[in-house]
């Protein structure tokens, strides 16, 4: 396709031309979601893990970025190019009926150049506003979704390409874990306006978010990233009230006997200090922390056993520190929930989602 002009449209009075195509996609930076005791509580000397290599080590890494630039021109100098027909892209297209709309004749022919698209996701996407059926696939990566979301979402095709759009989606498979791939998710559901997913993807955000998610220049909204953001600090701010509360409760008396609360504080306030919740700082805005997170430190705290000698000797007492604050802090896991479409004017799109999300296997109890 690079080396000659692929006719979408062999009558096509327009030449698309791709410049900067297939450009680096949605990068995920790993360092971006850092364990607490880096994010909250940054050291006030020195450069931190995140800084650049040449910052730490004072070398710099000009080979390889001079062979990755000079390969990078050298596969941009020659740019796709397809013949289109400005009838097909006016009608799909509410960006291009503007852009051609009173000063284009049609079947003249020029040229029309876009920016830094993928352009198997464009050629797909052509494919389908064309009305060559046969030439769309039925299954799509989900990377390739997110790659032709943002190009339904900038030439504005989801008329055009909804009916494709819920094949694909039908057919993916669902994230568990917070991630790039839950990105993906919220970026498609915004895009192509599914309600079942957005739900559910950005309530696994909420849970394992460590701060602003990153959106990788993906057409999300700042308003869904400031409200998922909120809903992340007051989850994890339950959940950090909860043990602050369980502290206050065995200094107060609240339970088990002295020796036992007396046990079980020790332990509790050692592992606090150990994750640096003894020094959080209130405008720290828990980055860093998630409440899965918690849960998972929870749950490695190994609680004293001790024989209780009240009982006669040879009983293990049954009080443990973890099970008690697992399940609590569970409990405000179980409440939440996912942020709707509608929150920000967005309505549905797909008439039959229902028939989608159960097809694909998504259980819609969130």
């Amino acid at each position: 396709m690079a080396d000659s002009i692929h006719a979408v449209h062999p009558a096509g009075d327009i030449i698309l031309t791709l410049k900067n195509h297939d450009a680096e996609f949605a990068t995920w930076d790993s360092n971006f979601d850092k364990p607490p005791a880096t994010a909250a509580f940054p050291v006030s000397e020195g450069v931190s893990d995140s800084a650049p290599k040449d910052a730490l080590t004072g070398e710099k890494e000009d080979a390889n970025e001079d062979e990755t630039t000079s390969g990078s021109d050298e596969n941009q100098d020659i740019a796709p190019k397809m013949r289109v027909s400005s009838m097909h892209l006016r009608l799909a297209s509410g960006y291009f009926n503007k852009m051609l709309d009173g000063r284009w004749e049609e079947g003249a022919g020029s040229t029309v150049d876009a920016e830094g698209w993928d352009s198997n996701a464009m050629l797909i996407v052509m494919n389908a506003i064309h009305g060559h059926v046969r030439k769309v696939p039925s299954t799509v990566s989900l990377e390739m979704l997110a790659k032709i979301a943002v190009i339904v979402d900038y030439y504005d095709y989801l008329e055009a390409i909804e009916t494709f759009s819920q094949k694909w989606i039908g057919k993916l498979a669902k994230p568990s874990v917070y991630g790039r791939d839950v990105v993906f998710w919220i970026c498609i559901c915004l895009v192509f306006r599914v309600p079942d997913a957005f739900r559910i993807m950005t309530k696994i955000a909420i849970k394992g978010s460590r701060g602003p998610i990153q959106t990788m220049g993906l057409p999300i909204p700042q308003e869904v990233v400031n409200k998922l953001e909120t809903k992340r600090q007051e989850v994890t701010g339950s959940a950090m009230d909860a043990i602050y509360a369980k502290q206050a409760e065995l200094c107060v008396g609240g339970g088990c006997m002295l020796t036992c609360r007396a046990m079980q504080l020790r332990v509790l306030m050692i592992w606090m200090h150990m994750e640096y919740l003894d020094r959080l700082q209130p405008e720290s805005a828990f980055l860093g922390w998630n409440i899965e997170f918690i849960l998972e430190e929870l749950r490695k705290i190994d609680s004293p056993k001790w024989d209780d000698a009240t009982r006669g000797g040879g009983n293990i007492h049954r009080c443990t520190l973890t099970r008690n604050l697992v399940e609590r802090i569970s409990e405000v896991a179980m409440d939440i929930r996912g942020l709707e479409l509608a929150d920000f004017g967005i309505s549905p799109s797909m008439p039959n989602k229902e028939v989608v999300w159960i097809a694909a296997g998504w259980q819609n109890s969130t």
